[in-house]
């Protein structure tokens, strides 16, 4: 990874650039260590590109919404069934009592042409049911690795559904992008390390950045917590939390087993 890039994703967590970061590795080198054995600026360069399909109700969306949608998908399952064997889906939260947002599908190695198609052939959104549309994150490594083989099996039953809390972040209201002030850097810093001390933990299954650096919503993290007020707490007792950098919103998921470590 270069350092322009490292910088980059600094960037695109919200709180600017680290103090001397150390040598980056070199372009297109993996960081694939155990995740205890990272520390924080190598969690930061361990992130890698997924490509994430928001889905929202759409116009036609009504009080029995969900249990069309479920119909909808079970008719329809193979070419989906298809794409978590390639490895091109490797993810999907389902809000267990969806608000304006109803899932979240996770997408490696899919160019945004492909997802785009799948979206417009996709009956739930052609009815007008659920509106989709694509994102980019930077995010933690190693989702949906446990979901290829239990598709690939043709006698298998369907995953079992585990409970998870979403938790996404915005700009705050001290939100600031000079990124080179040392109130920024040190933000960053501290903030960096609070997000790999909750990863290492375990707490933190899953954490993603948004690339767009433009946009409002900052990113996510999906946590495994005894309840929603603890999952959101520990983004809320966050560094950039407590500075008014960043605010938080939870969700309860849930999510096919085999689609986190």
């Amino acid at each position: 990874m270069t350092h322009y890039l490292l910088t980059t994703i600094l960037l695109i967590l919200g709180w600017g650039n680290p103090d001397a970061p150390p040598p980056p590795k070199p372009a297109g080198t993996a960081i694939t260590a155990p995740k205890d054995s990272l520390n924080p600026t190598a969690f930061v360069m361990s992130l890698q590109v997924y490509k994430i399909g928001i889905i929202r109700k759409g116009a036609n969306w009504a009080a029995d919404g969900a249990a069309k949608l479920k119909a909808l998908n079970q008719k329809n399952v193979e070419p989906w069934r298809q794409a978590i064997i390639d490895g091109s889906l490797v993810g999907v939260a389902n809000v267990v009592d969806p608000g304006e947002l109803v899932s979240v599908l996770f997408f490696k190695k899919q160019p945004d042409e492909s997802m785009k198609a799948m979206a417009a052939n996709s009956p739930a959104v052609k009815s007008g049911l659920v509106t989709a549309e694509i994102a980019e994150v930077w995010g933690t490594q190693g989702l949906g690795s446990g979901l290829s083989d239990k598709a690939a099996a043709k006698d298998t039953m369907t995953p079992k559904k585990e409970t998870y809390y979403l938790v996404y972040t915005t700009r705050g209201k001290n939100w600031s992008a000079d990124s080179e002030s040392p109130e920024t850097r040190q933000a960053t810093n501290d903030q960096i390390k609070y997000l790999y001390d909750i990863h290492l933990s375990g707490q933190m299954k899953y954490f993603a950045t948004f690339t767009d650096v433009a946009q409002k919503l900052r990113g996510f993290g999906i946590f495994k917590t005894a309840t929603e007020k603890e999952a959101l707490e520990l983004i809320t007792k966050s560094p950039a939390a407590q500075k008014g950098w960043i605010e938080a919103g939870v969700k309860t998921v849930e999510i096919s087993e085999g689609t986190l470590k």
